[in-house]
């Protein structure tokens, strides 16, 4: 159901015409953003860090991310996220690897999200709704640097 709206968003594309998505052309997110939050989330994915995201990867991602919303058991969701992840390698997997690259990801995903002018916080539930919670952003802590000045060790040369 997820990527049913990636569907929709390139149907949106070419056509101009959807009521489900909102367009804000004054407060429209940046090609930059949308491409670094893509890298952020493939990064996520990408759980073995080798720069390809497999099919069982980006499956255990899905899974975790709708963690909530399966029972234990629960054989229906799971096929749905199969059929979900079949139909990303569909439109993603451009060489047929059977293996996404981050360039693959971020291109694809890039041309379907910028085209629809969202603003950002349009971009971010959009972001959520196709690869569920776990696309969250993380909250990065403070640093106290003012009160913490950097000190340099004695080194010998």
């Amino acid at each position: 159901q997820s990527f049913l709206l990636l569907e929709k968003a390139m149907g949106l594309c070419s056509s101009g015409h959807n009521s489900e998505v909102k367009c804000h052309p004054e407060r429209r997110v940046k090609i930059r953003t949308i491409r670094e939050r893509l890298e952020e989330i493939f990064a996520k994915i990408d759980t073995d860090k080798d720069g390809e995201i497999t099919f069982l990867e980006a499956t255990k991602f899905i899974e975790h991310s709708r963690r909530n919303l399966m029972g234990k058991g629960d054989s229906g969701l799971h096929a749905q996220i199969q059929a979900d992840v079949q139909r990303m390698f569909k439109m993603v997997d451009i060489d047929r690897t059977k293996k996404i690259s981050a360039d693959e990801f971020v291109a694809v995903y890039s041309n379907i999200f910028y085209p629809q002018q969202l603003n950002s916080t349009d971009f971010e539930k959009e972001l959520k709704k196709m690869f569920g919670r776990a696309v969250n952003k993380a909250v990065i802590p403070r640093r106290h640097s003012a009160m913490q000045p950097y000190t340099h060790r004695n080194q010998s040369i």
